[in-house]
């Protein structure tokens, strides 16, 4: 017992010899909990309304639900530049809205 003790202390000296000084300066207790909110829209603290009070006039979206669309071919910092994901070669790399329904292949 008493040498996994000092075995304890002997490692706890050694960790805290990695850890800089201003880690040890940071108050750890006074900090206020990690707050998860991802939008901070204005009706976020507001009660929800009633059933009653629901209809498609004061219906609204909210934030960060409808991801904007990629603007393909518009160069390499736009995200999708170069050959935009469709590949190299082939009939579906080019460009329009592709192959018409009910199409199989071409030549045969």
């Amino acid at each position: 017992m008493g040498r996994g003790l000092l075995l304890l202390i002997s490692l706890a000296r050694v960790a805290s010899a990695f850890v800089g000084s201003s880690a040890a300066a940071v108050p750890t207790g006074s900090r206020a909990a990690v707050s998860m909110k991802v939008y901070d829209w204005k009706t976020r603290g507001s009660p929800t309304p009633v059933l009653e009070e629901l209809n498609l006039s004061n219906l609204k979206v909210s934030p960060g639900s409808h991801k904007a669309k990629t603007r393909k071919g518009r160069g390499i910092s736009a995200g999708q530049g170069a050959t935009c994901g469709f590949g190299t070669r082939g009939q579906n790399t080019r460009k329009g809205p592709g192959i018409r329904p009910g199409f199989e292949g071409g030549q045969m």
